[in-house]
C-alpha cells in the first residue's frame, strides 16, 4: 500500500522467498490463498513489520510446497485468506498459526477463530465514527440474518446503548427479503447500518439500498471503501496494511514466547461527499478531516 512504498523499503530487512527456501529453526512461513492484491498487501505489510526472513508461498500455485514446509514445523505459520487458513487448519500442524483476511473465522473452528486478526472494525469504533459524522442520528436500522450475525448485532446494540443510541433490528432470512425489511425500517430510523452478512449483501441489493437511501434521505453506512465509493454515505474499513502489521506484532510475541490475542484494527474512514449533498447533510469539519478519502 502507498505508505509501505519507497522510503519504508529502504529499511526492508526481511528476505522474501517465493519457493525453495529451506525450512529450519526459526522459520516463518506465510501462505497466501492467491495473488489477490488485498492478500499481497497484507503479506507485504507483515514482512516489513516482522523485520526478519519470511518464506512466502502461494497456495494455488504451490500446494505441495505448502504441505512440505508446514510438515517441517516452522516456528510460525501465517495464513492470509480463508482458503489458506482452511488448508493450514486441515494439515493439523503443531506449529503456532495466525490467520488474517478470514471473513468468518468461526467456521474454521474455535481455536482458529481465537488466533485470527479481525477483518472488521469493532462496533464501538464504528459507532463513535458515526456519532462524529452524524451527531443528530439516534436510531440505527440494522438488517441481519440471526444465523450469521446475531452475536455481532448483540454487540452493536450494547455499544449503541452505552453511547445513548438505539438499534432497531430487522431479521432477514434470505436476500429476497431485504427490500421488505428496508421498507419496515423507513420512518423508524435515522440511518441504515450494514453488517458484513452474506445473506444481505450482493450487487443488486446494495444498489437497491443506495437508491432507497438517496430517495428516503436516510444515510446508509457501509463497512468498506468500495461501499462508500458506490454511494453509501460513510464506511469504516480495516486497512490491509494495519492487518499485516497487527499479524506481525502477534507473530513476534509468539516467537518470543509471549501469549497475546489479536487486537481489533482501528480502521480508516471513507466518506461520499456527493451522497452527503444529495441527502442535504453537512458533515462537521472536524469529522470530515478524519476521512482518508472523500468521493
Amino acid at each position: 500500500m502507498s505508505r509501505l512504498a519507497p522510503r519504508i523499503a529502504l529499511f526492508f530487512v526481511a528476505v522474501v522467498s517465493q519457493v525453495g527456501l529451506g525450512a529450519g529453526s526459526g522459520q516463518v512461513l506465510l501462505v497466501r490463498s492467491s495473488d489477490q492484491p488485498a492478500y499481497k498487501a497484507v503479506a507485504q505489510a507483515f514482512i516489513v513489520a516482522m523485520g526478519r526472513q519470511v518464506t512466502v508461498l502461494n497456495l494455488v500455485t504451490h500446494p505441495d510446497e505448502v504441505r512440505r514446509v508446514v510438515g517441517e514445523v516452522p516456528s510460525l505459520v501465517v495464513a492470509v485468506g480463508p482458503d489458506a487458513a482452511r488448508a493450514i487448519a486441515e494439515l493439523k500442524t503443531t506449529a503456532p498459526v495466525l490467520n488474517t483476511m478470514v471473513p468468518e473465522p468461526e467456521k474454521l473452528g474455535p481455536a482458529e477463530a481465537l488466533r485470527t486478526v479481525p477483518m472488521f472494525i469493532a462496533p464501538s469504533r464504528q459507532l463513535q465514527v458515526m456519532k462524529e459524522f452524524l451527531p443528530s442520528a439516534r436510531r440505527l436500522g440494522v438488517m441481519y440474518d440471526p444465523k450469521h450475525s446475531q452475536a455481532l448485532v448483540d454487540e452493536l446494540s450494547l455499544a449503541a446503548e452505552a453511547l445513548g443510541l438505539t438499534v432497531v433490528r430487522q431479521e432477514v432470512q434470505q436476500t429476497s427479503e431485504v427490500a421488505s425489511a428496508v421498507r419496515k425500517l423507513l420512518g423508524r430510523v435515522d440511518a441504515l447500518w450494514l453488517v458484513p452478512d452474506a445473506t444481505l449483501i450482493d450487487v443488486d441489493t446494495f444498489k437497491f439500498l443506495v437508491q432507497t437511501s438517496l430517495e428516503s434521505k436516510i444515510p446508509l453506512i457501509g463497512f468498506s471503501q468500495g461501499m462508500a465509493k458506490a454511494g453509501a454515505l460513510l464506511a469504516v474499513e480495516a486497512d490491509y496494511g494495519d492487518m499485516g502489521i497487527e499479524a506481525a506484532a502477534l507473530g513476534l510475541k509468539q516467537l518470543s514466547g509471549t501469549a497475546a490475542s489479536p487486537g481489533l484494527p482501528k480502521g480508516r474512514v471513507y466518506l461520499n461527499g456527493r451522497t452527503a449533498g444529495v441527502l442535504d447533510i453537512t458533515i462537521p469539519a472536524a469529522a470530515r478531516s478524519q476521512a482518508r478519502a472523500v468521493f
